[in-house]
Order: C-alpha cells, then structure tokens, then sequence
C-alpha cells in the first residue's frame, strides 16, 4: 500500500488512535466502524453488513429516511423495548448529520426532517426497560423503500462497515480487526476504497487490502496510513475461499479525521 502517511509529523501506523487524538484536542475526530455477515455460503463477495442485500445500496441522492414497517409491536413510542433511535450520516451537502426517530411498532415511523445521501449509524437512544434494546429488527430505509441501515434484535445498534469521509475533511484509517468462524472453507475479506462518491456513476472502487485463508482467527492489523479525502467512501466485503461452506466475519476499522487545511 505504499509509506506510511505523516500525520503532524507521526507516523500513523506507529501510535495510537489515543496518541493521535492527543496532539490537536478539539480538532480531531475519530470513528470506529465495525460491522457483521453471517451464513455465507458462496465465493461471490459479500458486503459486510446486516442487511438484507449482499451488495450494499449506496445512494446517489439525498432523501429522508425511516423506519420500515413491520418491525416488533413493543419497539414503540411507549413499549418495553426500543422507544426511540438516532440515525447518523451526510447530508445532501456530504456533512455530518443525526436525527432522532420515534418508532412505531409493527408501522413505520413518521419520515426524518433531514436528507441522508449516507446512512453509516443507527442506535437506539431510549428504551421502555431498564437495561432493555430493541425488541426486534429494526430496518431503516429510504422513503423509496431501500434498506440503507439495519438494528437485529438485541444489539441496540447498526452492525455495518459502510462509511464515507464527510466533505471538507481528510483523515487516515488505522486499524483493522477481523474475526471469522467457518465450517469446511476458509474466509477471504477485502477493504474497499471508492473516491468523489458524490461523482454519479463516479470513480471505481478499489480493493486496497486483502486477507486471504481466514479461519476462525482474528487478524488485527496496522494500516500503513491509507489516506481517506473528503467524499471517499470505506466498506469491507468477504467470501468463501471455496464452496461448500459456511462462514461468518465480524470486521471493524477505524479512522481519525480533520478539518482539511
């Protein structure tokens, strides 16, 4: 992949995240980006997320979003479960942007007042139970009807690795952690880079990272400073090395970035 990019000086691939917060406190944000596929069965990459599709659905427009109907009746305004989330994204102008969602169990939830061009967060923010979640799924969609985030029963949060540089900011990601559980073939998983996102149909994405023959072991790995730009999309993907299997992989990255000078 290249050097290690100089961040104020360090090299990025030999601190840590807390070192790097450390040098411009207030200036300096960080995210840590994990994400979940379970049941894969095939060569063909997946997209390492929770949602229904196995490549994720990036937009190209800005559009409110919701929650889908048909999730549990108790993840409600005022049920035991989930009462409300916080969806968290980009805005139509590529800049960070959260709103908060009242359910309404097994319907939809009124529409967001915001735009998301990006859905990379959701995470329930009350609840009906002390030390309660979400009862059931919750999907969060467009109002076009398309999966763009998703909450399983019980986590309280998104499981994905979807996630985009906000405009007017640069940073590096630093680490990755995998972990893979598979039954007969092995796993390979891929970390996906895709520039001037809001370029349609854009540039190509490119696999900037490949781990090959994981199997059941958890590989953490320092980045050698891959620079993000504003508007840069990050996700991993993950397959089988050969059929028949069945494998799962949990893949978490993070990044620190800034206001670009």
């Amino acid at each position: 992949m290249g050097g290690a990019v100089s961040f104020g000086g360090v090299n990025a691939n030999s601190v840590s995240l807390a070192m790097l917060l450390a040098r411009a406190p207030g200036s300096i944000k960080s995210v840590r980006k994990f994400g979940q596929r379970s049941g894969i069965t095939t060569t063909a990459r997946q997209d390492v997320w929770t949602g229904t599709a196995t490549t994720y659905p990036w937009p190209t427009a800005a559009a409110p979003v919701r929650v889908r109907a048909g999730g549990s009746a108790a993840d409600a305004a005022a049920g035991a479960g989930a009462r409300k989330i916080l969806v968290g994204g980009l805005d139509a102008n590529w800049s960070e942007v959260s709103e908060e969602i009242t359910l309404a169990g097994a319907g939809a939830s009124a529409a967001t007042a915001a735009n998301f061009i990006r859905v990379f967060r959701a995470v329930v923010t009350d609840v009906g139970t002390y030390g309660g979640d979400n009862t059931g799924d919750i999907v969060i969609e467009s109002t076009a009807g398309v999966e763009l985030a998703h909450i399983p029963a019980d986590y309280g949060q998104t499981r994905q690795t979807m996630w985009t540089m906000p405009a007017g900011h640069t940073g590096v990601a630093i680490v990755i952690d995998i972990g893979t559980a598979t039954n007969k073939s092995e796993m390979r998983a891929d970390f996906h880079v895709r520039e001037q996102a809001d370029a349609v149909p854009g540039k190509a994405a490119r696999r900037i990272q490949s781990w090959l023959g994981l199997s059941g072991n958890i590989a953490s790995v320092s980045f050698a400073g891959v620079q993000v730009p504003e508007k840069t999309d990050l996700w991993l993907s993950a397959g089988l090395e050969a059929s028949p299997g069945t494998g799962d992989i949990f893949a978490a990255y993070e990044v620190v970035y800034w206001p670009t000078p």
